[in-house]
């Protein structure tokens, strides 16, 4: 892969069917607390942003796309995993943190869409907050 000024990293599927190497455009790690993001993996969702343009997967046929109103979801066939996620129009993927196979450097830097977070988990103090997405101001997180 050719690396520009980013991170690369890999990482891959729980079954190992699905395989990528991407190139970080950021070591911040964000967690997502939306509905849809809750729904698809149990709990909050932690991802890390990497360019698409330089993003390889492997897996053939393991891997597929899902589209759900304006998003897709990369998965594997067959054990399921969830493990990219991306906006219509993003030149940019999110990665699931926990598929790296070596997340050394990356940091949480921040809760978003805390308004769709349900009640019982406490988000504890020192990470950035957000009602909804980081183009809103910060919010202080729960008591």
């Amino acid at each position: 892969m050719h690396r520009e000024n980013g991170l690369v990293k890999t990482g891959g599927c729980m079954c190992g069917a699905v395989r990528y190497r991407a190139e970080l455009t950021t070591r911040e790690v964000l967690a997502c607390h939306c509905e849809q993001c809750r729904r698809q993996s149990g709990n909050f969702w932690a991802a890390i942003h990497a360019r698409g343009d330089l993003l390889e997967i492997d897996g053939g046929d393991a891997f597929v796309w899902r589209r759900f109103k304006q998003t897709e979801r990369g998965f594997c066939r067959k054990c399921g995993s969830f493990i990219l996620w991306r906006a219509d129009g993003s030149p940019d993927v999110s990665i699931a943190a926990g598929s790296l196979d070596d997340a050394s450097g990356l940091t949480l830097t921040a809760h978003i869409f805390l308004s769709e977070k349900p009640s019982y988990y406490k988000i504890e103090p020192g990470v950035e907050c957000f009602s909804r997405d980081r183009g809103e101001g910060p919010i202080a997180p729960e008591a």
